[in-house]
């Protein structure tokens, strides 16, 4: 990443068009953890394991491919998705 690209963390969230508050949710978090990593916080490995979920569904254009299970993370697509063999596992 370039000084004057944003974190992963908020360009992913834009790509959702998601607010901090929803992606604060959808990563078990406060909008004010999001608000701190969009400043430049490191992401715990948690956090970033989720982001690297998030980041398979975004195709190159930032749109976002799979919306049901990114929306819905314990769903049996989103399962399916965490399959060995699947998102890097």
């Amino acid at each position: 990443m370039n000084e004057n690209e944003p974190p992963r963390i908020k360009r992913l969230r834009l790509a959702l068009r998601w607010s901090q508050t929803r992606m604060a949710e959808w990563l078990g978090l406060t909008q004010a953890a999001v608000s701190l990593m969009e400043k430049g916080q490191a992401e715990s490995g948690p956090v970033s394991k989720l982001l690297d979920l998030l980041a398979a569904h975004i195709d190159a254009d930032g749109a976002a491919v799979a919306a049901k299970a990114v929306a819905d993370p314990f769903s049996n697509e989103a399962a399916e998705w965490s399959a060995p063999g699947r998102c890097g596992n």
